[in-house]
């Protein structure tokens, strides 16, 4: 049996700019921010081998509701079936204790590495994080660097990643 088309929708107004979001059976499997549609649908057919994703917002409905109840300030995690397909073991222990960090709040990538048991790897961390495919929904934009600068954020950039701290009122961060 094929599996259900991949399905997007795009929030080209959301305050960060354009959000396309994608699914597949339900679940909620890339999100991806400030970058133009054609330019998203390009990296969907690259990373899915050429499978062109259906536009279907009926299908993101929910995601896309929780999104605009996070930007609103009334939404602090999230309740949503998601799809890891192709993560590590690794990966999924990290974006799983990246859930559990309080919304406002930050921790260090040394500090995830500590919890994991391995504190040796704060690089491991940010790469995992590197790689999230669900950036605001697994909350990478918590994790900086331990000097209290903010470190990277593949889900956009730094500008997108203070803005979503200072959204969130996190204590202030160096850049």
């Amino acid at each position: 049996m094929a599996a259900e088309p991949l399905s997007y929708a795009c929030w080209p107004d959301s305050p960060l700019g354009a959000v396309f979001l994608l699914a597949r059976e339900g679940r909620l499997c890339r999100i991806i921010l400030g970058r133009r549609e054609e330019e998203c649908r390009a990296m969907l057919r690259h990373c899915y081998r050429g499978e062109e994703p259906l536009e279907n917002e009926k299908a993101l409905a929910r995601p896309l509701a929780q999104l605009r109840e996070y930007f609103r300030g009334e939404r602090r995690s999230f309740e949503l079936p998601l799809q890891l397909e192709g993560a590590t073991p690794f990966q999924k222990r990290v974006w799983e204790l990246l859930r559990r960090i309080p919304y406002g709040q930050v921790r260090s990538y040394k500090w995830v590495a500590g919890r994991l048991g391995m504190p040796q790897a704060p690089r491991a961390v940010g790469m995992a994080n590197r790689c999230n495919p669900l950036p605001i929904v697994i909350p990478c934009h918590r994790v900086i660097r331990a000097d209290g600068r903010l470190g990277g954020y593949s889900g956009g950039g730094e500008p997108i990643k203070q803005a979503l701290l200072q959204l969130e009122g996190a204590p202030c961060i160096v850049k």
